[in-house]
């Protein structure tokens, strides 16, 4: 109701200012991506995320809290985007790994970890690296979850993802709505068990959803060593404003229309 409120105010003031409205929010943009490319081998096919940032600002994994960081900005490779341990970043973005099982590479039954990635949908660049790789069977019901850290909209996030054939089958999507309650939709790459090689997939709600976070739920696997792999997940999208700042922005044109007529 107060976002209603404030929308009003704004898109009157607007109004009488002579103004167009719509154009109050941030234009849409790529807010984070993450390559998966910070990883060490730690004895098999099966790669360990590194806690400590690498050359390139590939983003490191946060075991703490069970956090992987996107991509950010370095003079190594001149991209995007967010924090990491540094701060000053665009968006605040992490992807939540600790509701799957696993340690983070090594043992390939049942874990979770970095297989060999793919250049397929990168924003720039053509590197492959690595991949999040979610394995076995012990995993299906576990999920993870992008988290945006802000309410965004026009979203258009994509991913390239591959699997095996006793991998996951299943991947529920859901979106955190503005008054937080997980909304449930469907994407490309819902169902189905996916090829042995890399394709590009949209998983972004319909247009005009407002969304603070996207969770995917796996299921379907058929042994502890079947996987999906995911690689060069982008998010790009609009900030949705605070009301606050929609309504201060309506007073202050308000303001400047009375100034103009005294």
């Amino acid at each position: 109701m107060k976002k209603q409120f404030a929308t009003s105010l704004v898109a009157g003031a607007m109004a009488l200012a002579g103004m167009s409205f719509g154009t109050a929010a941030e234009a849409a943009t790529l807010q984070a991506w993450w390559s998966f490319n910070n990883t060490t081998n730690v004895g098999t096919n099966l790669f360990m995320f590194n806690e400590t940032e690498n050359a390139f600002g590939d983003g490191v994994y946060d075991s703490a809290n069970g956090r992987l960081y996107p991509v950010h900005n370095t003079a190594a490779d001149g991209e995007l985007i967010t924090p990491g341990a540094g701060g000053g970043f665009l968006s605040p973005a992490f992807i939540d790994v600790s509701n799957l099982v696993g340690t983070n590479g090594g043992a390939e039954n049942d874990n979770w970890g970095s297989y060999a990635g793919t250049g397929l949908n990168r924003p720039s660049g053509t590197f492959a690296g690595g991949s999040l790789s979610i394995v076995g069977s012990a995993n299906n019901g576990r999920s993870i979850t992008l988290v945006f850290g802000d309410l965004y909209t026009d979203l258009d996030l994509s991913v390239a993802a591959r699997g095996t054939g006793t991998g996951f089958s299943s991947r529920a999507f859901e979106y955190l709505d503005a008054d937080d309650n997980w909304v449930a939709y469907s994407t490309p790459l819902s169902t189905g068990t996916l090829g042995s090689s890399f394709l590009a997939f949209g998983i972004s709600p319909a247009a005009g959803v407002e969304a603070q976070a996207i969770r995917i739920t796996f299921d379907g696997a058929t042994s502890t060593n079947g996987n999906n792999r995911l690689d060069n997940l982008q998010f790009n999208g609009t900030l949705v404003p605070e009301p606050a700042s929609l309504a201060l922005l309506g007073l202050g044109s308000l303001v400047l229309i009375g100034r103009r007529k005294g």
